[in-house]
């Protein structure tokens, strides 16, 4: 026992020590790609920003843009450069689906953006199709280039119809810890949802080259648990047997000598159970929260507030859908198996229809 117990032991220090020099090397490389993904987008559409089209503007350089912008007075620039961009990609990947829109046009809405300069800005639209099908368009800018734009049907429900827990909670119970990609460590749910009356288990599925650690909180110095070490491409499960939301963090094994440990991602377990009307109103917040996250409601932003959860819509959702609020605010009533009012506000946005011309 003591002789495998050795092996394994010098096998874990060494694929750590192998990962340890991977690691620095990439992080003292230059990026392949600084761009995180964007492209010049194929002109599709005739209309113009400021006299230009969409070529034109993608032939304009970094230097030429930011003097636009200076001098573009109290207008946001990027943000109306940007829904001509987008809105040209939206079309490219429509024709590209062979998605047909039933009306004459459509309305091209920004939603939230970074503040870089220039900024990192995504929008939304919906389109009606001529199958009868209605379309979520959501994509992102940056300078005078375009992000891939995604594409998702939406879908709804008979509110008046009583679910049982099992088909509101219908995830896997399983936490994947993937490789990193450009915009940091990945994990696959970030916010799992529970019944703990039903299942406590949750496994954690480590899909790296190395042994990593799952523990409570985001400071692996002082974590609130401690859970189990998984290997390479191995599993792992925790039991959460009490209602609430728990935070946890995968880091690598400590390195020998100063105890540092690589962080690879971080979520919440959210577990319910018969309990969880009697939670504090923030905590049952965030926990409804996170059931209409992973459900297909096409929320833009959640929040709790003291008189319960809000959820915001873009734009574009209320003038595909007249009764948006409605109807959203009684899908979420029927998502949410507890004690949760629930806030669905329209948004307030001016349109500026001069702002292509």
């Amino acid at each position: 026992m003591k002789i495998k117990l050795l092996i394994i032991l010098v096998i874990v220090a060494i694929t750590v020590s192998v990962f340890t020099v991977m690691k620095y090397n990439e992080l003292t490389e230059t990026p392949k790609d600084s761009s995180f993904n964007y492209k010049k987008t194929e002109l599709v559409t005739d209309e113009t920003f400021l006299s230009k089209n969409v070529k034109e503007w993608q032939e304009v350089s970094f230097d030429e843009l930011m003097n636009y912008n200076e001098n573009y007075g109290t207008r946001d620039f990027f943000g109306d450069l940007g829904q001509l961009l987008i809105k040209n990609e939206m079309l490219f990947q429509l024709r590209m689906k062979n998605i047909v829109n039933a009306n004459d046009d459509f309305q091209v809405y920004s939603s939230k953006a970074l503040t870089s300069l220039p900024p990192h800005v995504s929008f939304e639209a919906v389109v009606n199709g001529t199958d009868g099908n209605s379309y979520r368009l959501q994509g992102t800018t940056f300078a005078n280039s375009v992000s891939n734009v995604n594409i998702s049907n939406l879908v709804f429900y008979d509110t008046d119809e009583q679910l049982p827990i099992e088909s509101i909670i219908h995830q896997n119970q399983i936490v994947k810890i993937l490789p990193q990609n450009e915009y940091g460590p990945q994990v696959d749910p970030f916010d799992l949802v529970i019944d703990g009356d039903m299942n406590d288990i949750v496994g954690f599925e480590n899909n790296l080259i190395t042994p990593i650690q799952i523990l409570g909180g985001g400071d692996y110095q002082y974590p609130t648990w401690t859970g189990p070490i998984i290997l390479p491409y191995g599993k792992g499960t925790l039991t959460f047997n009490n209602t609430g939301i728990f935070e946890w963090s995968a880091h690598s094994l400590p390195l020998l000598g100063n105890g540092w440990r690589e962080g690879y991602g971080n979520g919440e377990i959210n577990v319910i159970s018969n309990e969880t009307s009697s939670l504090p109103l923030s905590v049952k917040g965030k926990i409804a929260g996170a059931i209409i996250k992973n459900s297909e409601i096409p929320w833009s932003g959640i929040g709790t507030r003291a008189d319960g959860l809000y959820i915001e819509f873009n734009q574009a959702i209320f003038d595909m859908l007249p009764d948006a609020k409605e109807y959203y605010t009684a899908r979420a009533e029927q998502l949410v198996p507890f004690d949760m009012p629930i806030i669905v506000e329209e948004p307030h946005i001016i349109v500026d229809s001069d702002i292509l011309r």
